[in-house]
């Protein structure tokens, strides 16, 4: 089953896609700073994230990156 991750940040949205949601996560070309409120949508879900859990989402630290998006993920599964 194929995913479709959109994400809107400052009024731009980005999109990943993969097998999972995770994947999805993963697949955002984000590289900006993420220290803002972002509305998340995957699938037919929209979710708004907290500034610390963007940060946390495009986080430098590969731990820190994949621990946000597997909590990230568990919320669309």
């Amino acid at each position: 089953m194929s995913s479709k991750a959109t994400i809107e940040i400052m009024g731009k949205k980005y999109t990943g896609s993969g097998d999972s949601v995770k994947d999805a996560l993963m697949a955002i070309p984000y590289a900006g700073f993420a220290g803002f409120r972002a509305i998340l949508t995957v699938g037919e879900k929209t979710i708004i994230l907290h500034p610390v859990q963007t940060m946390r989402l495009f986080s430098k630290s590969p731990l820190t990156k994949e621990i946000a998006v597997k909590n990230t993920a568990m919320q669309f599964e």
